[in-house]
């Protein structure tokens, strides 16, 4: 079945409809999607990437700058257990070759090559990404993509704990003081373990925050005080 696209560019494809409300996450920030996706090329059909040979399925939150934003609009579209097609204009998921590499990296546990750069200019026709598959799509741009997602569940704001990757440095403040606290009731309770687990995380949250900050400036002193 084919539906028109509010999206200019895309042709979105049912496979198998879902269930339940179709306005699931409608542009609702911290709506959290987990799911499953294919990427095909869609003059030769290859796949790309198969988050089914992943270890787990892929996670998206609406709202937090994915640098393949148009995903969070076609998830947005869809309902729970649905399976859909997207044919995208490839000039709409230009990113696509970056964030691919990325979750390879990630997902995969693998080593991209060596990626390269040429030095006759910064378009993004001369830069590697260390897959030759995703070099390709650089060099020799197709006219679409097609993105076939399964849309395994979502989760409304709030009712979940967030990722690192995901939080405000307000939320991070927040997360170091509550794992300062369950640290140092673990600590008084015997469980050593416990406590140096929860201190570890809460010193690479502040970490990050401190690496935003001059050295020595009032800010980086004040976080530096709060561990």
């Amino acid at each position: 079945m084919n539906e028109s696209s509010q999206l200019h560019g895309v042709t979105k494809k049912i496979v198998a409809f879902g269930r339940g409300s179709d306005e699931i996450g409608k542009g609702i920030k911290d709506t959290k999607f987990v799911f499953h996706f294919q990427t095909i090329v869609e003059e030769d059909s290859d796949v790309l990437d198969d988050s089914r040979k992943w270890n787990r399925p892929m996670e998206l939150i609406y709202g937090h700058q994915f640098k393949l934003d148009l995903w969070e609009k076609l998830l947005s579209s869809m309902r729970v257990d649905e399976v859909a097609e997207f044919k995208c204009r490839f000039n709409l998921v230009m990113s696509y070759p970056k964030v691919a590499a990325q979750l390879r990296k990630i997902m995969l546990e693998q080593k991209p090559a060596e990626p390269e750069t040429h030095c006759c200019g910064a378009s993004l026709q001369n830069l590697s990404v260390g897959y030759d598959d995703l070099d390709r799509l650089i060099s020799h741009p197709p006219p679409h993509l097609i993105f076939r997602i399964h849309l395994l569940e979502w989760h409304p704001p709030g009712s979940f704990e967030k990722e690192v990757w995901t939080l405000s440095d307000d939320e991070k403040l927040n997360r170091i003081e509550v794992l300062r606290s369950e640290g140092n009731d673990e600590y008084r309770q015997g469980n050593v373990g416990s406590a140096h687990a929860k201190y570890s995380e809460a010193i690479a949250l502040l970490d990050q925050l401190l690496l935003k900050e001059k050295p020595k400036s009032d800010e980086h002193n004040k976080l530096n005080g709060r561990f």
